[in-house]
């Protein structure tokens, strides 16, 4: 008698104990961004690797996915692309996950998320650490922010003296 309840214990906990187990891959694309200065651009021809886990449930229905992403930035001017470079990585935690409204929500996440650049000579000047969220069934509109963000116009004007 004590062997079948042992036994029908272990039947009806196995299930609850049987999540299903994360999906992890990696995806790799170029990222290239263009600034524009007075009488010459600033190109910004980079590499980005997300390592992505999706967590599902015992159905194997999404829940969430985490991203650890590392971006590799390298600036140089459009029309000198072998002349000086400035380069820089950066990383970043995300979260894609529905929120109670039904919607799907990307959140970069507190303290992992540190980007920076440097200018020799002026410091850095691309630095964003914080929490930011956006909703992405509503065209990425940012729905939560905080603590310290960059300023791209700010960025774009320090590049262009930069690389003057």
């Amino acid at each position: 008698m004590k062997r079948l309840a042992i036994a029908l214990v272990l039947a009806i906990l196995a299930p609850l104990a049987q999540a299903a187990q994360p999906v992890r891959y990696t995806d790799e694309f170029p990222g290239f961004e263009v600034f524009f200065c007075d009488g010459f651009e600033v190109i910004n021809d980079g590499w980005v690797r997300f390592e992505i886990t999706d967590y599902l449930d015992n159905e194997g229905y999404w829940i969430r996915t985490q991203i650890h992403s590392t971006i590799i930035d390298d600036f140089y001017r459009a029309d000198d692309p072998a002349g000086t470079h400035l380069t820089g990585t950066a990383r970043a935690n995300h979260r894609i996950m529905l929120g109670d409204d039904g919607h799907t929500y990307w959140a970069q996440a507190g303290q992992a998320l540190d980007i920076g650049v440097i200018i020799p000579g002026y410091g850095p000047i691309f630095k964003d650490v914080g929490r930011i969220v956006f909703d992405l069934d509503s065209g990425w509109e940012v729905v939560f922010e905080a603590g310290s963000r960059h300023d791209l116009q700010y960025l774009n004007e320090l590049l262009c003296e930069y690389f003057q």
